[in-house]
């Protein structure tokens, strides 16, 4: 089988699930400094402000407040 074969086999009969948030191999940001990012943004910091302490782009910052990143994270 080819490989998307195989893995639409793996979520469709073994029930894996895709990785997300911090079970991610790739996360740079965890649950709380998601938290912590929504909350800065809400109260008006800048966005270039909040991304140097977390080492992420304004453009990442803006997605995240915004909920088209880490959405599912309430």
């Amino acid at each position: 089988v080819t490989y998307s074969q195989n893995t639409r086999h793996s979520y469709d009969v073994l029930g894996n699930k895709a990785a997300h948030g911090e079970a991610h191999s790739q996360v740079k940001l965890t649950e709380a400094e998601v938290r912590e990012i929504r909350r800065r943004q809400s109260e008006g910091e800048l966005q270039r402000v909040i991304a140097a302490d977390h080492g992420i782009t304004p453009s990442n910052v803006s997605q995240i407040a915004n909920g088209k990143r880490w959405s599912w994270l309430v």
